[in-house]
C-alpha cells in the first residue's frame, strides 16, 4: 500500500501558563483536516518525537491534547530543546479507506521512531 502524507510547518509549543495550560500553540496554522501529529522537541539538528496520534480533524485534536495534563506533563518533563507538534495531512488514493490510512500511518511512524 502506497501511502503519501503532506507534512504541515512545525508549529512551535510556547508556555501557557497565561492561559491555565503547560504549553499553548498557534493552531490556526494547522489545517482542520484528517491526519497525524508529532509532539517533538528539536535540539540542534537533531529531533526526538515525544508523541504519535492521529485525527480525523488534526486541529480539533490538537487543542484537546494541549488540555491533557498527562501528556502535556511527559512533554514538559522530556530533555532540554524546542518543544514542536508537526501535523500531517493525509492524502488518499481512489479505494484507500481514510480511518484504516490513519490507522496504517500512525502505526508506522511508531515503529519509525522506536527503531
Amino acid at each position: 500500500m502506497r501511502l503519501f502524507i503532506q507534512w504541515g510547518r512545525p508549529v512551535p509549543l510556547q508556555n501557557g501558563r497565561g492561559a491555565g495550560l503547560i504549553y499553548f500553540a498557534d493552531l490556526e496554522k494547522v489545517e482542520p483536516d484528517p491526519g497525524v501529529y508529532v509532539f517533538a522537541r528539536q535540539w540542534g539538528s537533531s529531533f526526538e518525537a515525544l508523541y504519535i496520534g492521529r485525527a480525523d480533524n488534526v486541529r480539533r485534536r490538537l487543542r484537546g491534547q494541549l488540555n491533557n495534563l498527562r501528556l502535556m506533563r511527559h512533554i514538559e518533563g522530556a530533555k532540554s530543546g524546542r518543544r514542536m507538534v508537526i501535523p500531517g495531512y493525509v492524502v488518499t488514493r481512489p479505494g484507500q479507506q481514510m480511518p484504516k490510512v490513519l490507522a496504517t500511518v500512525e502505526r508506522g511512524l511508531i515503529r519509525y521512531f522506536l527503531s
